[in-house]
């Protein structure tokens, strides 16, 4: 499969999971963030792990925030929120409505 048709078939089941209203929660990443100071090659081996729950955006032309929840041994966690494409106005509305203030 292409890239492109990879592309396609993303937004096209994105479509059918996210009707106009809907928003998806979850997790930014599979962890709490790591340490600022992380080194690159330690950066590289978290990718795999992370890649799956942050390219969703960039893939499929949703708009993605990410609102810093809480903290789990002095590291943040961060809870996504995605809308449909074109919802990015909708998005920060509910973000503010649920976290009662801008993301």
């Amino acid at each position: 499969m292409t890239a492109a048709a990879t592309r396609e078939q993303a937004r096209r089941l994105l479509s059918e999971l996210l009707r106009k209203d809907t928003v998806l929660c979850f997790p930014t990443a599979p962890f709490p963030a790591p340490d600022r100071d992380i080194d690159g090659p330690a950066a590289a081996a978290l990718w795999p792990a992370i890649a799956p729950l942050t390219c969703i955006a960039g893939l499929t032309g949703a708009p993605q925030l990410t609102v810093p929840l809480t903290r789990v041994g002095g590291r943040p966690v961060g809870l996504s929120l995605l809308g449909p494409p074109g919802s990015d106005g909708a998005l920060v509305t509910t973000a503010t409505w649920l976290f009662g203030s801008d993301p």
